[in-house]
């Protein structure tokens, strides 16, 4: 089992876990760091500043999936420290990956959180992930295949909230509905 990450914002202590603080923000401010920066979890620097000039929640939810979509085996290994790279952050059971966004329930929340539309990629990356205080999980729904070897119904990987049938959908919190989120 993969150690367990919290993403929550950085002021929502409620919702963080008992590790380490690392950002996972694309411009932080000099406060706004913690224990370190996990820039894979990070949006790109452009699609922020876009997002920040024209406000299209779409376009921005369309380009973080597009972004992540292909990271599957660089989310398996942050755990994994690395030769290469030893400024990387390796991440351990218990650590939060925070954003400056205000927690759902908070009246300073203004927009969504882009570590809305990250926790599904982690989970699919074989993460225990707990986002805003509620835990995920991935359920896997086998392929079906005939006598013959036909493949009638693909494997399904569905990202879900816990103990429960109820599919992750980054748009509880906010996020424009996009055709690209599975």
């Amino acid at each position: 089992m993969r150690p367990t990450l919290y993403l929550a914002g950085l002021q929502a202590r409620k919702y963080q876990g008992p590790g380490r603080r690392l950002c996972a923000m694309a411009i932080p401010r000099r406060w706004e760091h913690g224990d370190g920066r996990v820039p894979l979890c990070a949006p790109p620097e452009a699609a922020l500043r876009k997002v920040q000039a024209d406000h299209d929640l779409t376009d921005y939810r369309a380009t973080l999936e597009r972004w992540w979509g292909g990271m599957e085996s660089e989310f398996r290994a942050l755990d994994q420290p690395r030769d290469i790279d030893p400024g990387k952050v390796v991440l351990r059971d218990g650590d939060t990956l925070f954003c400056a966004c205000a927690a759902p329930d908070s009246p300073r929340r203004k927009h969504p959180c882009h570590v809305e539309i990250l926790a599904p990629y982690l989970v699919r990356a074989g993460w225990d992930a707990v986002i805003w205080g509620r835990r995920l999980t991935l359920r896997i729904e086998r392929a079906t295949t005939t006598r013959e070897g036909v493949v009638v119904r693909p494997e399904r990987r569905t990202v879900v909230w816990a103990g429960t049938p109820e599919r992750f959908d980054p748009a509880a919190y906010g996020w424009p509905n996009t055709e690209t989120t599975t």
